[in-house]
Order: C-alpha cells, then structure tokens, then sequence
C-alpha cells in the first residue's frame, strides 16, 4: 500500500489526513452517489415529484370542482416546499373582499374588546346561534388555536363584535400549510399583487413557475388515470381552466376580456373576447367595454394580432381500407390551425402581464362522444407553427353513425376555446370485404412463390 501512495502522504504528521481521506473516498463518496439515485428515482419522466403524482391519483376524482383546483395545485410538493412569507397583510384585504360567512364552524375574531376581558383580535369558532342573534363561540387562548380542551372557554357574544377571520376561499385540505398556500393562490387569481409584501411576490413566484409541468400532469390523470373516466370530462375542463386562471390572473368567473390590456372592469353586455380579437380590437367594440386613449387602443390591437384564432378540421380513415366497419382499427386524424399565422409563423410567448416566467400557449384535444356521453381521449399539442396535427386511433364499437365533438381548450387564454362536430359512419362486418387470416396467408405465400419462381 505504500507504494502506491506519495511520501509525503506516510509521513507521520500526515496520517490523519490519509486516513480521513481514504475513508471519505470509502464511504461518504458511494453514500452521496446512492442518495442522488434514490432522490432522482422520486422524480417522474416530465419531472414532476412521485410524491404529487401520488397526492395527484389520490384526490383527483369525478367530485372535484373548479374551485377545488387551487388547494390540489397547492397541495404538490413542489408548491409546499416554497419558503413561507408573513401573509398577514394580504389576508386582511382578502376577508375585506371576500369574507368567510358567519356559521358554525366559522373562525371569527373579535373586532373590538368585550366585557369579559377578550381583547380586540383574539380569534375563536363559532357554535350555535340563539333565538336573541348572539352566538355562542369557543374563545381561543391568545397564543393562537388552542392544543387541548382546557385551554378553550365558549361564552355568549353580539355578533357585532365578531367578525370574519379568513377569507372565503375554497381549499378541500385542512392542513394549515396547503390552506395557506391555497390563499396566495387565490390571491394572484383575484390581483392583489399591489397587498403583497416583497417575500409573499417572491414566494408566489416560486409556486407559479411550476405551474406547466404539474398543470399537465393534474390534467393527464384527470383524463388518463385507472379505472372508468367516463365521466371525467368535467375534471378535465376545470384543470385546463385554473391553469389558465393562474396564468391570466383571473377567478374562474371573470369575464375573458380582462385579459385585454388597460381593462380593470367589464360593463353589462359586453362583446366577447373572439369578436374582439376577430375584429382587431374594432372601435365600436372597445367603446362598448370602456373608454380608452389611443395608446391604449395601440395596445389593445397589437394584443389582437398576437391572441391565437384556431380552427379545427378532421379526416377518419381505417387505413389500407376504403370503408370502415364494427372491430376497424380507425384513426381520428385532427388538424389545429392558427388562422393568425403564416406559413412561416409561430406563435410567441403568451401575453400574461402577471405570470412571473415566459409561458407558451399548449392547447388540449377533448374527443367527446355525444351519444355515448363519455370521453373517448385526450391529446396535448405543444406545436407553436401555423398547423398542428394529433392522430387519435380508437376501435370501431358498433356499426352505425357516429356524432363525436372534438373541443380544443388553450392552457393560457379564456373565451378562445373552440370545437368541431365529428360525424362518420361505421358497416357491419358481413357487408364489407375483409380478406380473412386464411386467404391473408395464403396470398402471402403465393407471393413468395412467384418471387422464388
């Protein structure tokens, strides 16, 4: 072993150090290259954590709701693992605005201080409500939610001095670091930006940048995952939905012309945003959502000329056949056009003023059967050029007519969305002709017996 090693390194000053370094080389060197597999091994092939994509099958089902999207989004690891900001003053605006009704169950704080000795802010859970309007709450100690039964006194108040302690929003977890995450969503999507201190922006901006890759994987198991998704195509909608919401800065209410620069209201019967954006962002039209300068009728068109305008058209085919038939291997051929677009076009960066990072559009193919009232599938097209093709290849069922309607929903802008009926028809197997396996064979055979002849 000496020979191997420097003669400076068996000096007997230096064996300390020789030692330390073999033994690091030994151990701390495959222990670091076993965590880094261990670690990569958590994460998927679109690089979303195997932890959120458990959190995702688990709680993704047929009874979620678009308000429900904000607390799954903020459930991921990935949203969790952000550095967690004093969100106190953007909590007051957001209970001014939108505050959480007075029933049981209800946290309220006391708006002023009581008789009984409750001070002005302490917080506590609302009971049962008497024939007299007072209602009976839990009073909570002033440290904050009590850790045992002993520590809670319930007494009699004027609702007068109680009020709202959290805003009204919606979040399907109880568990206090995903309902405040849930809340700075809820934030960006009612455009309380001006109310966050410079850490609560930060921390918001970390969450949103991963909006793309978990948007996608919430909106794949909706469509994608185990068992039967018949009736899946709500959840499907409501996921492509809030990433649009989060991207735009929007509730899932308001009205798409927010998207429009210099709109901060919409008034009663409004254009919508296609005939805006087909119009070019036309005179008579912006007169009718509000009153605007010239320069911000500049910005309003070059918004127009940069919105996506898409048009879908289809072709069903069986391929190497004429006609198609019940059993068929049929195929769905959709081509997405952006009318916007030249030839030699693509499409740019999405205009998301309040979206932290450069976000490109993606649209989603929702193959819908009418008749049969269930999703048939599901694509993503990430194209950015004029024309984007998707094959959709399904087995014929049954013969007869089919009336299928393909919807494409854009990820990043509202009131764009359009769709196109899809109607073919399918033979029965005994009136069209099909070569069966025997004469298949056969043909194949004699082929080769004339090549060898």
């Amino acid at each position: 072993m000496g020979i191997a090693l420097h003669p400076k390194l068996l000096v007997k000053e230096n064996q300390i150090f020789t030692l330390c370094m073999f033994f690091a080389v030994l151990f701390v060197v495959p222990f670091s290259i076993v965590c880094c597999c261990l670690r990569g091994s958590n994460i998927s092939s679109n690089g979303v954590c195997g932890e959120t994509l458990k959190v995702f099958h688990s709680c993704i089902d047929i009874e979620v709701a678009d308000q429900d999207m904000p607390g799954l989004f903020a459930a991921s690891v990935e949203s969790r693992r952000q550095i967690c900001a004093d969100l106190s003053p953007m909590l007051e605006v957001m209970i001014r605005k939108n505050p959480e009704p007075m029933k049981p169950g209800s946290v309220v704080q006391f708006v002023q201080a009581t008789g009984s000795g409750e001070e002005k802010g302490r917080r506590g859970v609302l009971r049962n409500k008497g024939p007299d309007g007072r209602w009976e709450v839990e009073v909570w100690p002033v440290t904050g939610p009590p850790k045992s039964a002993a520590e809670v006194q319930t007494k009699v108040f004027p609702q007068s001095v109680l009020a709202a302690a959290e805003p009204r929003i919606s979040c399907p977890f109880s568990d206090p670091s995903i309902r405040r995450g849930t809340a700075v969503l809820w934030a960006h999507m009612w455009r309380l930006h001006p109310h966050m201190p410079p850490a609560v922006q930060a921390e918001l901006t970390g969450r949103l940048m991963h909006l793309p890759k978990l948007g996608r994987a919430m909106t794949s198991i909706a469509a994608h995952g185990e068992g039967d998704r018949s009736g899946f195509v709500d959840v499907v909608r409501s996921s492509i939905k809030f990433q649009r919401c989060l991207v735009q800065a929007m509730d899932f209410d308001d009205s798409p012309l927010l998207q429009l620069p210099h709109v901060r209201s919409v008034p009663a019967n409004p254009p919508t945003l296609r005939e805006v954006v087909e119009s070019c962002g036309e005179a008579s039209l912006l007169r009718r959502i509000g009153n605007f300068s010239a320069e911000q009728v500049l910005d309003i068109q070059a918004f127009c000329r940069h919105a996506p305008l898409v048009e879908l058209s289809y072709v069903v085919e069986v391929n190497d056949e004429p006609d198609m038939a019940e059993g068929d291997l049929g195929t769905l051929k959709i081509t997405l056009t952006r009318t916007n677009l030249d030839a030699t076009e693509s499409v740019g960066a999405v205009h998301a003023p309040l979206f932290p990072g450069v976000k490109f559009e993606e649209w989603w193919l929702l193959v819908y059967d009418n008749r049969g009232r269930r999703m048939i599938a599901t694509d993503l097209v990430l194209g950015t050029g004029r024309e984007c093709k998707s094959n959709v290849t399904f087995i014929v069922p049954r013969p007869g007519d089919f009336s299928w309607t393909v919807h494409a929903m854009c990820d990043s802008y509202a009131g764009l969305d359009v769709q196109c009926d899809v109607h073919f028809r399918a033979a029965k197997k005994n009136e069209v002709d099909r070569p069966s396996c025997d004469a298949s064979i056969q043909r194949l055979a004699w082929g080769k017996g004339s090549k060898s002849a």
